[in-house]
């Protein structure tokens, strides 16, 4: 993984995560300075669709340039206080921005989904409607988005972005862990990384009830209990690693069907034999309930 490598090369690693509970499976018997991350806390604002990245950003905290300079200010301190010579941004752009304080080097690393493709507007989900209507609605709601993120800098000094895609201007480096396969922009001819994590995790032995192998990833979402009934009625041995779900959920759904690890597996010994695999991050995104539009100025 990252921090094992720059560990070897000398240098000190610090991590902000936003569940800080769950880390020590990832980063045990290495040193590492923990920060808690700031996120936007309270009621989320509700859209009707999700289409580019500016909605998913109206979401996170970015609806209110009052509630963005706290998150902003947040990150400044955590940034300040290890005083980094370089930041690695996971899915992290509020950070991102709150860097423009620093002299810092900056790497942007993520699954295609989490590293937008740029444009105006910007990462475009894969889903939306592109006619001259929806992309008229997305240039106007990313324009507002855009105008709160320069109320923000200008508060603190600093210089304001011409475009949504300048967030990501800054940064030295860009690196997409994935492939072209699984990428759900399709941005073309890039440099993509491997999926697969460096460190070596305990290897997993697939039970013997079936000859079809799912391996799954899953975070708690509105559709968990569903999805876990329909890969029970599967004539399929399912291996799940959901970290964050009720532990009832777990109890209930466990069978000879439905195993459910304790920790972090060697994705690549899995793979070698599996049918398919759910990935978190899709689940994470695709799901939840929506009620009313972006609002108009």
């Amino acid at each position: 993984m990252i921090h094992a490598a720059l560990k070897d090369q000398g240098h000190t690693f610090a991590l902000a995560a936003r569940e800080l509970w769950n880390v020590h499976h990832a980063f045990s018997g290495t040193p590492v300075q923990y920060y808690q991350a700031p996120f936007k806390q309270g009621p989320t604002p509700l859209l009707a669709t999700h289409e580019c990245h500016a909605h998913l950003l109206y979401s996170a905290g970015y609806a209110d340039p009052q509630e963005l300079t706290v998150l902003v200010s947040a990150w400044i301190g955590v940034l300040g206080s290890f005083r980094p010579d370089l930041v690695i941004f996971d899915h992290s752009p509020t950070a991102l921005l709150a860097s423009r304080c620093l002299p810092v080097r900056r790497v942007i690393i993520g699954s295609g989904f989490l590293v937008p493709t740029k444009g105006q507007p910007m990462g475009v989900l894969p889903d939306a409607p592109t006619g001259p209507g929806p992309l008229s609605r997305m240039t106007n709601d990313e324009a507002a988005v855009l105008g709160n993120i320069n109320k923000v800098l200008a508060a603190f000094g600093l210089e304001k972005l011409d475009a949504l895609q300048d967030m990501y201007a800054v940064a030295d480096d860009e690196v997409l862990l994935t492939s072209e396969e699984l990428d759900p922009f399709r941005r073309g001819p890039v440099d993509y990384s491997s999926v697969w994590p460096a460190r070596s995790f305990p290897e997993q032995n697939w039970p013997e009830h079936s000859n079809r192998r799912i391996f799954a990833y899953l975070d708690d979402f509105p559709g968990l209990k569903q999805l876990l009934t329909d890969l029970e009625s599967l004539d399929a041995t399912t291996l799940i690693y959901a970290p964050g779900i009720p532990s009832k959920i777990r109890d209930a759904h466990t069978s000879a069907r439905l195993e459910f690890l304790d920790g972090p597996t060697n994705l690549e010994h899995l793979a070698k034999n599996a049918t398919c695999s759910f990935p978190m991050e899709p689940t994470r995104a695709w799901t939840g309930s929506c009620s009313r539009g972006f609002p108009r100025s």
